[in-house]
């Protein structure tokens, strides 16, 4: 048997604190159906047009205008918000009004902790109705300052994230300005000498810097095919634009599938695997995205989807990777791209991508560190945002269970 600690009592959704009860969400508040917009919006508009997604106009009037929770009728179900300002809703969302004994950023709070998608009643369109929400049930503190007191404590670490939040898109505009400005020649870092600007193919550029085609620059290949009948659950991890992406994306992946050792080595016997300062390049598919392959990288690729840009040392591999995933050259790629429903890049295209290069070698080295030291910043900061968010999650699990009481 479950031994219920004194000053808690068990309930139908488990061991509570003996001064909360089970609610409905019917006795905690009332629901009502959005309207068209059309009406309504205005570019000017004094209040918030409010859809399941976020906010998507501006209102010349407003539908209630105390604090609510908005809950998706149709839709994007599983994301409630939070308004305390006046607003309009669409017709495919939710507002609520919250009865006086009930704070409203706790019932917010708590709505967040729902699974809607079980309560799901759509089969194409994920679907909720109103008298299925009131039934939904949620353990509630009786005292409402009790429930102030939680909502405070959640509140100051959602003022927290939404200030680190926009901490990194500040340092993510002020990465693209300096790529913007070092990847044109536009701005030129200190010890390099200010030229006047020449007009290319790819726009003004220093009048010392030169315009190459990738293909001068890097030997550009694909691996060998391997078949689906020869993936293994453990060896050589086996890459394909998913996996690469998210390399990209997040410096490593918890890859899921492998080839044997034995394949690896007979299929890269002539063709060398990509080594330090290689580039992938996504080319089927999700075409663009580039990894810069580190030292002790150890991985098989697949076949077309993915290219192995093999720098020849014509050019520093940090600055070229920059390149590739700036305007300059991505514009080349959507230009380029094959095919109706899957793009794709071939390796005849993609050698002969223009891309602007400082004449010096050190000039590039310093430009790829100005901005990777910007990149680990950003990286820090997704990390501590990542931490909060984690920390959120664990204090709404305690305080709106009353695992932990605050009062």
């Amino acid at each position: 048997m479950t031994t219920i600690p004194q000053g808690y009592k068990s309930t139908e959704l488990g061991i509570i604190p003996e001064t909360w009860s089970v609610k409905e969400l019917g006795q905690i508040l009332s629901i009502h159906h959005g309207k068209s917009q059309k009406d309504v919006e205005a570019d000017d508009g004094e209040y918030p047009i409010m859809a399941t997604g976020g906010q998507i106009g501006r209102s010349r009037s407003y539908l209630y205008n105390k604090p609510s929770v908005l809950i998706g009728r149709k839709g994007t179900i599983d994301k409630p918000q939070f308004i305390d300002t006046p607003f309009w809703t669409v017709d495919t969302l939710f507002y609520t009004s919250i009865r006086p004994d009930y704070d409203p950023f706790f019932t917010y709070s708590a709505c967040c902790c729902i699974d809607w998608e079980s309560y799901n009643e759509g089969t194409c369109v994920p679907s909720l109705i109103s008298s299925t929400i009131e039934k939904i049930k949620l353990p509630i503190p009786s005292d409402i300052t009790e429930q102030r007191s939680i909502a405070a404590a959640l509140a100051d670490v959602d003022a927290l994230i939404e200030a680190k939040r926009a901490l990194l898109e500040k340092k993510r505009a002020i990465k693209q300005g300096t790529m913007q400005e070092l990847l044109t020649g536009k701005r030129r870092l200190p010890g390099f000498p200010v030229t006047p600007m020449k007009n290319t193919e790819l726009g003004d550029i220093p009048e010392d810097w030169e315009v190459r085609e990738l293909g001068s620059l890097v030997d550009i290949r694909s691996a060998k095919r391997v078949l689906q009948s020869q993936w293994n659950s453990d060896g050589i991890p086996f890459y394909r634009t998913r996996e690469i992406i998210v390399l990209a994306e997040q410096g490593s992946v918890e890859n899921e599938l492998y080839i044997s050792q034995e394949l690896y080595k007979r299929n890269f016997c002539i063709c060398p695997a990509p080594t330090e300062g290689d580039i992938m390049l996504t080319a089927v598919g999700t075409i663009g995205k580039t990894y810069l392959v580190r030292e002790g990288d150890c991985f098989y690729y697949k076949d077309a989807s993915v290219l192995c840009l093999r720098n020849q040392r014509k050019i520093v591999p940090g600055y070229l990777n920059l390149q590739l995933s700036y305007v300059t050259v991505q514009n080349q790629i959507s230009g380029d791209s094959d095919g109706t429903t899957v793009k794709t890049i071939t390796i005849n295209k993609v050698k002969k991508y223009l891309i602007p290069v400082p004449s010096s070698t050190l000039e590039q080295e310093r430009i790829h560190e100005v901005i990777k030291d910007q990149d680990n910043e950003i990286r820090s900061l997704q990390k501590e945002l990542s931490k909060l968010s984690c920390i959120k999650q664990g204090m709404m699990q305690n305080l709106l269970t009353g695992r932990i009481r605050l009062v």
